[in-house]
């Protein structure tokens, strides 16, 4: 079986399974900036997938060849920049993605790419007799596109990896494992298959680059559908705990402070950044509390009730009645502040 062959198989079993993951996830809700951007990385290597299969079973000499040749391009164009901006939305950096600067940054480069790319297709098939020296930028044009792509894949893995080290909760650390194999991939087979063989070497291998696709975009996807991404647990939960006028804190396994709500921030004098990702012992007057009230939870089942005497930043104690309960992949607590009741 030849590399054509091989090509065609692989992009024609991944380029439906990448529209109907991303279509999936868009489905969950469309309104959630990750879930459109998971979707529109999914729409450009499905345009790269279908339009690379389509151009195998035509001659070049068919008349609408270059045109699916450009519709490839087009959906490999834009595809590390949606990855990284993918990215930037799991980091909790929207706010930075709003700003027309970084969209330009974004977008720009794959922009031209592409441009130049059409504009050359366009002019030799439409206009014959026109004679455009494109030949002269081509070298340019090959060097360009692998540099900016795998750049934006090799800024991705940064931003990614920044965050998972920042990250004390394996729980956490698991949801971006996932993104950073998935765009390790096609950063390292891509810088080979786009840069070091077509342009050191002297050796066609393009169309390798978008099996290596598929596969850093089935890590990418197992991250997505494994954690729950589509669905803004965090979201939910932090407009449930809003209405609670109790002390509401949720932890991993091992105690480290996952979400908070208002009242307790306000009655430990804590800003969110200080106790997030700290562990929950920290909080209590005795760092033995901790220790046992894990052992009672163990032994008496999924919940109790506990009088606990939390610290505020200026090492108050303020004692809670405690509801502790034991979820599947942490614990919450949700205190009643009785400190009025027992003075």
């Amino acid at each position: 079986m030849d590399i054509e062959n091989i090509y065609f198989l692989i992009s024609a079993i991944g380029t439906p399974l990448i529209f109907l993951i991303g279509y999936y996830v868009f489905l969950k809700d469309s309104r959630r900036p990750i879930n459109r951007s998971f979707f529109l990385m999914s729409i450009g290597g499905t345009l790269w997938g279908t339009a690379g299969i389509i151009t195998v079973i035509l001659k070049k000499d068919f008349p609408l060849y270059f045109f699916f040749y450009l519709l490839a391009f087009l959906g490999a164009s834009f595809l590390s920049s949606l990855f990284l901006q993918l990215s930037l939305f799991l980091t909790g950096k929207e706010q930075l993605v709003k700003k027309n600067k970084t969209q330009l940054l974004l977008y720009f480069p794959p922009l031209l790419m592409f441009s130049f790319f059409s504009l050359d297709i366009i002019i030799s098939d439409f206009f014959p007799l026109y004679e455009m020296d494109i030949e002269k930028i081509y070298p340019f044009l090959n060097i360009y596109f692998p540099l900016y792509f795998i750049s934006y894949l090799l800024i991705a893995i940064i931003i990614l990896l920044k965050k998972y080290f920042s990250l004390k909760s394996c729980q956490e650390r698991n949801k971006f494992k996932f993104f950073i194999i998935g765009s390790f991939i096609p950063a390292v087979f891509g810088s080979l298959t786009l840069f070091i063989l077509p342009v050191i070497f002297k050796i066609e291998s393009g169309r390798l680059s978008f099996p290596f696709f598929a596969l850093g975009y089935l890590f990418v996807a197992q991250g997505v559908l494994r954690h729950g991404l589509f669905i803004d647990y965090r979201e939910i939960l932090e407009t449930i705990f809003k209405r609670l006028a109790e002390l509401v804190i949720v932890t991993d396994k091992e105690g480290l402070i996952l979400l908070t709500n208002e009242i307790t921030l306000a009655k430990l004098n804590f800003k969110e950044e200080e106790i997030s990702n700290q562990n929950i012992s920290s909080l209590f007057k005795t760092k033995e509390a901790w220790p046992i009230l894990k052992e009672k939870l163990k032994k008496q089942g999924e919940a109790l009730e506990e009088k606990l005497v939390f610290l505020t930043k200026e090492k108050e104690e303020i004692p809670f009645l405690t509801s502790i309960s034991q979820a599947k992949e942490g614990v919450i607590l949700v205190g009643r502040d009785i400190k009025e009741l027992l003075s």
